[in-house]
């Protein structure tokens, strides 16, 4: 009796363990599951969870299309660019209206939308915010409003507006001429994109080591081919300076032959002449 009761408490206990570990597997694959699982937002989507910053988008469309014709074309985003934000500078105008209109000669509002959708800017945290308000706008004495409020990427169209009731109602943003600036500076950050200070200093830093760098190979180059020429030039000068050492050598042997021959001729000359005083005195003698 005693051994049947502990062998029914044992599956007891074998049956809880079981039950144990399924349940524990089901939640394992659940949370899996859930992790894995993404939800993908579309621009479509995202305007009814942003509702505020499409409508401020759709304020800046119609402010930019004179016509009202529903898209902006190239002259309609120059003469903004030129009119209202003030830019005159030839680089400045193509480098915004390329960064606008990308290969696209007209904008719609869902144009628009989606590359601001699609943006890194929109995607900025409160921090991000913050220093762009500080080194960009130069305005650092709204930090604490600006991080009060949780203005982030998303805000970015509403700071955009013309007359924006957001700086000077949520924000307490009194001076006009301030909000003008800040107003200004979003709006280029929204329609055209954002470069910083740093972006540019780096960027001209590059430029600057990219015509160092390539002066000095031309410098090289140019030491290079004179050092080759000179070399050359050398190498001739030696050939020349051989040739001349092998002719002098040459004539110097051939002086030293022509010595030895008269030297020969001398001495032949000299045992004739003694020859015929010996034949002579032993004529005189007899």
């Amino acid at each position: 009796m005693g051994t049947r009761t502990r062998a029914c408490g044992r599956g007891a206990i074998s049956q809880r363990l079981l039950l144990l570990c399924l349940i524990c597997l089901c939640l394992f694959v659940e949370v899996s599951a859930s992790k894995s699982r993404k939800i993908v937002v579309t621009a479509e989507r995202e305007k009814e969870r942003d509702k505020a910053g499409f409508e401020a988008l759709r304020q800046l469309h119609k402010q930019m299309d004179d016509d009202q014709s529903g898209s902006i074309d190239r002259k309609e985003s120059l003469g903004f660019l030129k009119e209202d934000m003030n830019i005159a500078e030839a680089d400045r105008l193509k480098r915004r209206e390329k960064a606008f209109h990308h290969n696209d000669e007209s904008i719609t509002v869902d144009d628009l939308w989606e590359s601001w959708f699609e943006s890194e800017e929109r995607n900025w945290s409160v921090d991000q915010a913050v220093d762009w308000l500080t080194n960009a706008v130069q305005l650092p004495q709204y930090v604490e409003a600006f991080q009060k409020n949780a203005v982030d990427g998303q805000t970015m169209p509403r700071l955009a507006l013309q007359n924006s009731s957001f700086m000077l109602n949520v924000l307490g943003i009194k001076n006009s001429v301030h909000r003008q600036k800040i107003q200004v500076k979003a709006m280029d950050v929204v329609l055209f994109g954002y470069r910083d200070g740093n972006s540019r200093a780096k960027d001209v830093a590059l430029a600057l080591l990219l015509i160092g760098l390539v002066t000095v190979l031309v410098i090289f180059k140019v030491h290079k081919s004179r050092s080759k020429q000179e070399l050359e030039q050398l190498s001739s000068k030696m050939h020349e300076l051989k040739s001349l050492e092998d002719n002098f050598q040459g004539m110097q042997e051939k002086f030293e032959e022509e010595r030895k021959k008269r030297q020969e001729m001398t001495e032949k000359l000299a045992d004739g002449s003694e020859n015929n005083e010996e034949v002579e005195y032993v004529e005189a003698s007899q």
